[in-house]
């Protein structure tokens, strides 16, 4: 519902919700005067923090509690990769599979 909305809205104060209305920015940086170069900088930004999160939603349902016998285990042995590249699209399948090691 919208009360849903608007608190994942609010949770990431760093990030405007796409939604929200945006001036539209001069032609080139070049163009730009130093505020607007750094408004859009800031809307880069939070573009690709919203992405990285929308990635990321419930991760923890994915995560796989390891064994007490392990001593020194690497993290990405304890997350479910195959589901987590699973919530997506197919289309996004070859690059989310490039993307994991990363």
């Amino acid at each position: 519902g919208s009360g849903r909305g608007r608190r994942m809205a609010t949770a990431f104060s760093m990030a405007p919700p796409p939604d929200m209305a945006l001036e539209t920015p001069a032609g080139s940086l070049a163009e730009m005067s130093e505020a607007e170069v750094a408004a859009a900088v800031s809307r880069i930004k939070a573009g690709f923090l919203r992405f990285f999160v929308s990635m990321m939603v419930r991760y923890q349902e994915l995560l796989i509690v390891p064994s007490s016998t392990i001593k020194q285990p690497a993290a990405v042995d304890f997350f479910d990769e195959r589901r987590w590249i699973a919530r997506f699209g197919s289309e996004s399948r070859e690059w989310l599979q490039m993307f994991f090691p990363s």
